[in-house]
């Protein structure tokens, strides 16, 4: 598995912990689920741009 694919596979599964941290914290910290929800959208952002440069470099 090359740099890449390891990149998109990890902000892949970053992303869903981030939304997910952020809404269980919400009870301890006012923004946590903005800023889990912003943190998840540019991870998910970040996997979308990684996978079409690895999709690029296969074809």
């Amino acid at each position: 598995m090359n740099k890449i694919r390891r990149l998109t596979l990890f902000f892949s599964l970053m992303a869903p912990a981030f939304i997910s941290g952020g809404m269980g914290l919400r009870d301890y910290f006012e923004y946590a689920p903005i800023f889990g929800w912003v943190a998840g959208l540019v991870l998910f952002l970040l996997a979308l741009i990684f996978a079409v440069k690895s999709a690029e470099r296969s074809s």
